[in-house]
């Protein structure tokens, strides 16, 4: 037997060689792969996405929203495998360089993935009710608003249009929930915002819409999500990719198809006649053949409407960011009375960033403009032109000898001539607004992230209302002036004179509100078969507004061309001011854990 005897020196020289092996192993034993996930039939980047070593289930991660992701793997592996619901799973060699993975959809299959509150997740993971609306389904629609988008798209939401250019319709999740407001609330882009905030948003902006209808998906958001929230997430760019460029244009004439059925003429003649005569008195159109089927006033108030959208976008990205610019235009006039009294204008700009910061944190900007500009009808409550369109007497023509409305002898006090209730509408309306965020997110392990952003909101209303000297009339309710335009003048019996007036309000009105939150996203399992997927964070915000308005009477000419607070000449007393002013602030927290067992 023989003995190899290793003097102190060898001993030392071989402690430094295992030493050195030790730190060359570790430092070999992971390696970090960042990579792009796009799908084959858009080539936009798909969120949400499974990436994992194979072999290896325990270790992989999801794309963020922009299909990004960065994994730190084992040294020896040599292949990813990626899916993501509704497309075929991909096996991918791992290269030392940025990846670029197109998956290929399958056939027949639907949007898989979901947009959540503080998160993403798998649609065949959600226990609640949710419905969603891809942007196929927006593009094909092609909306003024964005809520149009939901009416018949996702089921349990009602969505009931006002008529109007550009107006907010009301939007019900599944029923009436409340009678102090049923309005849900809308986060775009992470945001907490209000439907109001629909009316700066181009639908041809939107990548997907997700409503959550019950209380396992809105409980996050607190009392304010009782009524539902809509989920919105907007289009971004692709990374490693070539910029783009797309331009597109609609044009459409929004008509009525059918209108109410009413008397003509003649029929409303012997109504009239009937009714004399059950009140003891002498038929009041004794010749009824005479006087033939007269105005059907609909037909005169509503107007073939044109509707013009024009949209252009310009995306890309490099290895490590990816940009998204979009401008859009729309024009819709109203179908009651054409766009000189009735329409709604708006113009678009937007701009959004993603880049990479470092290896652990990734920057996003996002900011949108929009300007509105519209005027708007009375349409569809007591008095207003549809409904004195439905009951003005049709023996009346439009105008009469003298090129003047006509005016009934049989209806003298609420009804009125809709044309000439029209030509006396003048209004305007204005409105600029930004909104967007910064977020910055923190990559702190595979499955934790920290999420902190900023949300803002600023809104610049203008309104200016006139109300004109007008005739409908002698002794109707609506009539301030003789027929001529001249002012009434009236002397009660002590010799005091009164006169009617024109009169003109403007308002000027600004909102702004912010939000900051700060969340983590922490995802894991146990063993095989029990996933975890956690979110926490906190919510503080701040809303507030301001208004100032003005009124004035006798604007020179009874003309809306002059009808400014500045030009008008009434006197002093008659002119009023106001203003008011508001502040609110809010603080929340939110915490979720979603269980799943395979």
């Amino acid at each position: 037997m023989k003995l190899r005897i290793i003097t102190k020196k060898a001993r030392i020289l071989l402690s430094l060689f295992l030493f050195f092996s030790v730190v060359v192993v570790t430092a070999q034993t992971t390696k970090t792969i960042t990579g792009t996930v796009f799908s084959s039939e858009d080539n936009l980047s798909l969120p949400g996405a499974t990436v994992v070593v194979k072999g290896m289930t325990t270790v992989g991660t999801s794309t963020d929203l922009d299909g990004f992701f960065t994994l730190d793997v084992p040294a020896d592996a040599t292949t990813l495998v990626v899916s993501f619901i509704g497309f075929q799973s991909q096996e991918v060699a791992i290269t030392d360089a940025p990846l670029t993975i197109i998956l290929q959809e399958e056939a027949n299959t639907l949007d898989e993935f979901v947009v959540i509150g503080y998160g993403v997740q798998k649609a065949s993971k959600v226990s609640g009710a949710i419905s969603q609306v891809g942007k196929k389904a927006i593009e094909k629609l092609s909306p003024t608003r964005t809520e149009d988008a939901l009416q018949g798209s996702a089921s349990g939401v009602n969505v009931i249009s006002g008529g109007s250019p550009g107006a907010m319709p009301t939007v019900i999740i599944r029923g009436v929930s409340s009678n102090t407001g049923n309005n849900p609330i809308v986060v775009i882009d992470g945001i907490t915002q209000s439907l109001y905030d629909f009316d700066a948003l181009n639908p041809s902006d939107i990548e997907s819409i997700n409503v959550l209808k019950d209380a396992a998906l809105t409980a996050i958001y607190g009392v304010k999500g009782g009524n539902g929230v809509i989920v919105v997430k907007t289009k971004s760019g692709s990374r490693d990719s070539k910029t783009t460029y797309s331009y597109n244009s609609s044009y459409g004439v929004q008509e009525v198809i059918k209108t109410i059925d009413v008397l003509n003429a003649s029929e409303y003649a012997a109504v009239l006649n009937e009714a004399s005569v059950a009140s003891g008195g002498e038929m009041i159109f004794p010749n009824l053949n005479g006087i033939g089927l007269g105005t059907n006033w609909q037909d005169e108030v509503f107007v073939d409407a044109p509707i013009v959208s024009n949209n252009f976008t310009a995306s890309g990205g490099s290895e490590k960011s990816s940009f998204f610019v979009s401008a859009g235009y729309l024009t819709q006039d109203g179908i009651v009375g054409g766009g000189d009294k009735s329409y709604f204008n708006r113009a678009n700009l937007s701009a959004k960033f993603n880049t990479d910061l470092s290896d652990k944190f990734t920057l996003i900007v996002n900011n949108n403009f929009a300007n509105i500009d519209g005027k708007s009808l009375s349409e569809n409550n007591i008095g207003s032109v549809l409904s004195n369109a439905l009951n003005f007497d049709p023996m009346i023509s439009p105008y009469d000898s003298d090129g003047n409305y006509g005016i009934s002898s049989t209806i003298t006090q609420e009804i009125k001539n809709p044309l000439a209730q029209i030509a006396n509408t003048y209004n305007e309306n204005n409105t600029n607004k930004v909104f967007g965020k910064i977020e910055l997110q923190y990559d702190v392990l595979n499955n934790l992230k920290i999420t902190s952003r900023v949300g803002y909101t600023y809104v610049d209303v203008y309104h200016k209302d006139f109300n004109p000297l007008q005739f409908y009339g002698v002794g109707h309710n609506s009539t301030n002036a003789h027929a001529d335009l001249s002012p009434i003048v009236t002397v009660d019996g002590e010799g005091e004179e009164t006169s009617t007036h024109n009169r003109v309000s403007e308002s000027k009105t600004n909102y702004f509100n912010y939000t900051a939150e700060l969340f983590g996203n922490y995802h894991f399992s146990i063993n095989e078969n029990h996933f975890f997927e956690a979110v926490a964070g906190l919510s503080i915000g701040k809303n507030s507004a301001s208004s100032v308005s003005a009124n004035a009477q006798d604007v020179p000419y009874n003309s809306w061309a002059y009808a400014d607070v500045s030009s008008a000449t009434g006197d002093a007393e008659s002119q009023t001011s106001g203003s008011w002013q508001y502040e609110s602030r809010n603080m929340s927290y939110f915490a979720r854990i979603n269980y799943d067992y395979q």
